[in-house]
C-alpha cells in the first residue's frame, strides 16, 4: 500500500513552528510514518511553475487535508482569497473531501476575513487547539481516521498486535523474572519452551509470533523501539519549585523493571527518620513506600498510552511527591468516585500486574494509599485532574510553619484546620465546621486564596475545593 499524502495548510508565517512540529511528529511515529507522508510547501525545491499552481496541484493529489486557522487570514491572491482558503476550496472539489480536518486556534482575536472563513469550514470536521495540545489533537484525529478506514486494528491499546515485532524481541530473562514473581497457577504448568508457552497462554503473542503492546511492555528487549511514550521521568528538586534538579533518571524499560527503578530512586531521594521504643530504634521512612508504589502502578496501568507526546513523571520535592500520568480519569469516573467506584483502561496490563504482587484487587489501591498515609500520621493523598493529565500528590508533613498573624481569627482556624487535618476543604465544610453563613465562608476562602494561603482546585463547573498553597510556606 502506498503512503497517504497529508496536505498541511495554514499561514506559513504564523504557524511556522507548528507546521514543522506536526511534520516531525508524524515522521517520527513509526505507525504514522509507515502510512502517511506530509507535504509542506516550504520544503519544496524551486521549480518552473508558479507557487499557486504548485500548491493547488499538490492539494488535488492529496488524500487528507489538515488546516490550521489562527489570528491572521494571510496574504490574499488576485481572486481575493488567501492561499489557505483557496487550498481548502480546491480540496472540497476532490473525492477525498470527507478527509478534511480543520483546527482553529483558541484564545486569540481573529480578523474579519478569518472569522468569515471559519463560518465556511464549520461544515467539515473541525476542532479548537492551543500550542500545548496541537500534537495530541492531530494524533487523535489521525487515529480515528485510521480506525474508521480500518487501516489499523480496532482494539484497545494494550491488546493491539505490534506487527513490527517478532519472537526475537522477547527477552528470556524478563520472562523468567515474571514467572518468579507472578502467580501463574491459573494458566497451567510451564516447563519447556518457556517463552512460547507463557506468552501464548497470556495472550500477548499471536500465531504469527507478533507481540501485543502488553507483551512489548512486559517482555521485550527494548520497549522504546515500539512504544516511545513508555517513559517515566524521575527528578528530585532542591526546592518546592521545578527549578533546581539535584537528581534525575529517565527510564524506558519493561514495566517490572521500571517499578524496581522507581523504588531505587525513591529510597535514594527521600529521608529516613527514627523513633526509640524501649531499647530499640525503629526506622520511619519519610513516606510509606507501599502508598507511593500503588500510585506508580496505577499511573503505569491506567495511563492513556495513545497520548504519544507525554511521559509519566515522578517528581520529589522537599514537601511532597507528585506522580502525573497522561490521560484523564476514564469515563464516567470522577475525583469523588475514587476509592468507591472503579473504571479502568488497559485491562490486559492490569491482568498481568494482578498476577504479581504489584497490584491487588482492582479498586482497592486508593483505599490502601489513604490508609498507609494515615497510619504514618500523614495527610491523605490529593488527586488532581487537569486537561489531559491526572496527578497524585503525597505531602510529607501536616505540621507546617506558616505565618497567619495578619489573618482574622476565623481565617487562622481555617488554615490551622488544613495544617492539622491535611487534605482539602470546600465552602460547605467551612460552613459546617466553623458555623458561618455561605457569604462569610465564600469571602474567607476568596481572601485566603488571593493572599496565597490556599490554592483553589476546580472539581466541576459549580464546585471548587481548597488545599494549602505550597508557595505560602516555602
Amino acid at each position: 500500500m502506498s503512503k497517504l499524502k497529508i496536505f498541511l495548510s495554514s499561514d506559513q508565517n504564523e504557524f511556522k513552528v507548528e507546521r514543522l512540529l506536526i511534520k516531525q511528529f508524524i515522521e517520527n511515529t513509526p505507525i504514522y510514518s509507515s502510512l502517511f507522508e506530509v507535504f509542506l510547501f516550504e520544503n519544496l525545491p524551486a521549480g518552473g511553475n508558479s507557487p499557486r499552481e504548485t500548491y493547488l496541484s499538490e492539494v488535488e493529489k492529496s488524500d487528507i487535508f489538515i488546516g490550521l486557522i489562527g489570528e491572521d487570514y494571510g496574504r490574499v491572491n488576485k481572486n481575493g482569497l488567501s492561499a489557505t482558503e483557496e487550498e481548502f476550496n480546491t480540496f472540497q472539489k476532490t473525492s477525498n473531501r470527507k478527509n478534511t480536518f480543520i483546527f482553529i486556534k483558541e484564545g486569540i482575536k481573529k480578523d474579519k476575513k478569518t472569522l468569515k472563513f471559519i463560518e465556511k469550514v464549520h461544515r467539515v470536521t473541525y476542532d479548537k487547539f492551543n500550542q500545548e495540545n496541537i500534537l495530541i489533537k492531530i494524533q487523535r484525529t489521525l487515529e480515528k481516521f485510521l480506525f474508521d478506514k480500518e487501516l489499523i486494528q480496532n482494539k484497545d491499546f494494550d491488546e493491539r498486535i505490534v506487527l513490527e515485532s517478532d519472537f526475537k524481541d522477547v527477552n528470556q530473562e524478563k520472562v523468567k523474572y515474571f514467572l518468579k514473581i507472578a502467580n501463574t497457577s491459573n494458566i497451567g504448568n510451564i516447563t519447556t519452551n518457556i517463552k512460547n508457552t507463557l506468552l501464548n497462554r497470556l495472550h500477548v503473542l499471536n500465531n504469527e509470533k507478533h507481540l501485543t503492546n502488553t507483551g512489548i511492555l512486559f517482555f521485550s528487549n527494548n520497549p522504546s523501539i515500539f512504544i516511545s511514550q513508555n517513559e517515566i521521568r524521575m527528578a528530585s528538586f532542591k526546592t518546592n519549585e521545578k527549578v533546581d534538579i539535584i537528581d534525575k533518571n529517565y527510564i524506558n524499560t519493561t514495566i517490572c523493571q521500571a517499578l524496581k527503578e522507581v523504588e531505587i530512586f525513591f529510597h535514594r531521594n527521600t529521608r529516613i527518620g527514627s523513633e526509640i521504643k524501649g531499647f530499640r530504634r525503629k526506622d520511619i521512612p519519610e513516606y510509606p513506600y507501599e502508598a507511593i508504589r500503588e500510585a506508580v502502578v496505577n499511573a503505569i496501568a491506567h495511563r492513556d498510552y495513545t497520548i504519544r507526546t507525554s511521559p509519566i513523571t515522578f517528581f520529589i520535592f522537599p514537601d511532597r511527591i507528585e506522580i502525573t500520568s497522561p490521560g484523564e480519569l476514564p469515563n464516567p469516573l470522577t475525583i469523588e468516585d475514587l476509592g468507591e467506584k472503579t473504571a479502568h483502561r488497559n485491562k490486559k496490563i492490569c491482568e498481568l500486574l494482578q498476577m504479581t504482587s504489584y497490584m491487588e484487587i482492582i479498586g482497592s489501591g486508593i483505599p490502601r494509599m489513604r490508609a498507609k498515609m494515615r497510619k504514618q500520621d500523614l495527610p491523605e493523598p490529593e488527586f488532581v485532574q487537569s486537561p489531559g493529565f491526572f496527578t497524585v500528590i503525597f505531602r510529607n508533613s501536616k505540621r507546617i510553619d506558616l505565618d497567619t498573624s495578619k489573618l482574622n481569627k476565623r481565617q487562622q482556624k481555617i488554615v490551622n484546620f488544613l495544617k492539622d487535618e491535611g487534605g482539602s476543604i470546600n465552602i460547605n465544610s467551612v460552613m459546617d465546621v466553623f458555623e458561618v453563613s455561605k457569604p462569610t465562608a465564600s469571602r474567607d476562602l476568596k481572601e485566603l486564596t488571593e493572599e496565597k494561603y490556599l490554592k483553589k482546585i476546580p472539581v466541576n463547573k459549580k464546585q471548587n475545593k481548597y488545599i494549602l498553597n505550597p508557595k505560602s510556606y516555602e
